[in-house]
């Protein structure tokens, strides 16, 4: 490894942890921060490109892997550190995303399969819907073979859920993705699809607040969106955890850059700009709107986007279109408050 690469890596290292307990606060109670750590510092050492990337980034996409309690290795499978760019991108994978389903409570097991050719398989719609699928015992499993995907959920109330797409709808889903020349793409490409299936029938399921990010999180990397405003840190905390790294090869312009100061410590109050406030409080309504979104009933935000018309990604839109919103999702939250109150009247 080159020096100024093992430069690099002491300096993130010293970071992580000098702020242990910022990234504690982030994590799951089944992983210790110096597990995650470790896991962190192996998939920067793996990756030289990634030190290259603007440090801002690098950090923003371990602290939102540390969140939702994956590792960023792209060893088992969860999540990969991917640069696009000046700029380093968190991209979650399809054990990453199946794992992050069970978590919900609402999941007993999820899985998906692809087709390849050879194999029978028939998708019955109507009134008793179902899947079958016959692999061909003697057929070739590679990647090029691949003509379909469909993953699969059995619920705990009982009920199972399906969704299935061609080859045809990954490849496009895929070309109009920034992240389309991933190292999950490039070196795992049925994994790729197995994660897209995952992704399209999670729509269906109920989300948690991990889950919900998790989704974003897949909308920001496609568009190239920032991430910052995800992580569940205070905009002076995530101040404190900025690594001090020195000369770096890509400044960028991220949102970082913008709400730190030139010594990448703190936010100065009395030093930020109407256009920095202005940011930090859409990062704040962001966050408020998401946080509403996991109080609504299974599937409501997704019919809630199609009647207003909101994108997939709210970081594009204005602070008048977001209070908007926020009213909005307050509404609905209320609704199933009055309504839960109503239900447990009845029963009295």
């Amino acid at each position: 490894m080159a020096k100024a690469s093992e430069g690099k890596i002491q300096l993130y290292k010293k970071a992580l942890d000098e702020r242990k307990t910022s990234i504690e606060k982030l994590l799951p109670n089944d992983m210790s921060v110096e597990r995650f750590n470790r896991v962190a510092l192996r998939a920067l050492n793996a990756s030289p490109v990634i030190l290259q990337c603007d440090p801002n980034s690098v950090i923003a996409s371990l602290l939102l892997a540390a969140e939702l309690g994956l590792e960023p290795s792209g060893a088992l499978g969860e999540a990969y550190l991917v640069p696009y760019g000046s700029q380093c991108n968190l991209i979650i994978g399809y054990q990453g995303l199946r794992n992050l389903a069970l978590r919900t409570g609402d999941v007993d097991t999820i899985e998906a399969h692809c087709v390849y050719e050879g194999d029978k398989f028939a998708v019955i719609q109507g009134t008793n819907p179902s899947i079958k699928h016959v692999p061909a015992l003697d057929g070739e499993r590679v990647d090029d073979k691949i003509i379909a995907v469909y993953a699969i959920a059995w619920l705990k109330n009982g009920k199972r859920l399906f969704d299935w797409m061609s080859k045809q709808e990954v490849d496009k889903i895929r070309n109009i993705s920034k992240a389309k020349d991933a190292f999950m793409w490039t070196a795992f490409y049925g994994e790729g699809c197995r994660k897209t299936a995952v992704r399209r029938l999670a729509k269906q399921l109920r989300k948690s607040v991990h889950m919900a990010k998790a989704m974003e999180l897949d909308n920001r990397a496609e568009t190239g969106k920032p991430i910052i405003d995800l992580i569940d840190l205070d905009v002076e905390e995530l101040g404190d955890i900025l690594p001090p790294v020195e000369e770096p090869q890509a400044t960028g312009d991220g949102i970082l850059n913008k709400l730190t100061d030139k010594k990448r410590g703190r936010p100065k109050k009395e030093d930020k700009t109407p256009e920095e406030i202005a940011e930090l409080e859409k990062v704040r309504m962001i966050k408020d709107i998401m946080q509403g979104v996991t109080m609504l009933p299974e599937g409501r935000w997704d019919t809630i986007r199609e009647e207003h018309n909101i994108p997939d990604s709210l970081q594009e839109l204005d602070m008048a279109r977001l209070n908007e919103i926020f009213k909005i999702v307050s509404a609905e939250v209320d609704k199933k408050d009055d309504l839960n109150l109503e239900t447990q009247k009845g029963g009295e």
